[in-house]
């Protein structure tokens, strides 16, 4: 079974709803901050679940329910993210990678970083059942997307800058 937003009871777009500030009409480039900015989103097929790469917030996830996302993981090896980007998930497994595009700037500032050069951002898994959070890839210039063959033997990363 494939799920999709229509298996959520409340709307997705609920994720911002509840955080001071971000309800209603406003300027979003200038609240993304504090509200978040969802760049990856991929189902688990298995549990129902929603996982976002959001810039701001780190990987987070929505329950088959809906409602307010939780942050499941916001470092790796005791480095804050600081631009979280594209993701995807291994369906058997249910392990999710990720990217994170920089760490000294933040989205509302990706050109710095890609002038920059900064070759310090990461490919990383996340294990939902050991809740640990493993860099698989360093060095890389802004990565952001990320795609799992579907037999899960090798993973692409568009390495943007690259």
């Amino acid at each position: 079974m494939s799920l999709s937003p229509k298996h959520f009871k409340i709307p997705i777009y609920i994720y911002f709803g509840f955080r001071d500030g971000c309800e209603g009409s406003h300027d979003h480039e200038q609240m993304e901050h504090i509200c978040g900015r969802p760049l990856g989103l991929r189902f688990d097929q298995k549990s129902g679940q929603l996982y976002i790469a959001d810039a701001y917030m780190g990987l987070v996830v929505v329950g088959p329910e809906g409602g307010l996302a939780t942050k499941v993981a916001t470092e790796a090896q005791g480095i804050p993210f600081g631009l979280t980007n594209g993701l995807d998930i291994d369906q058997r497994s249910g392990v999710v990678y990720f990217t994170d595009s920089s760490w000294r700037y933040r989205r509302r500032n990706y050109i710095s970083v890609i002038v920059s050069g900064n070759k310090t951002r990461k490919l990383m898994k996340y294990d939902p059942k050991s809740k640990e959070t493993t860099v698989l890839l360093e060095s890389l210039t802004f990565p952001n997307g990320v795609a799992l063959s579907k037999d899960g033997y090798f993973i692409l990363v568009a390495d943007t800058t690259n």
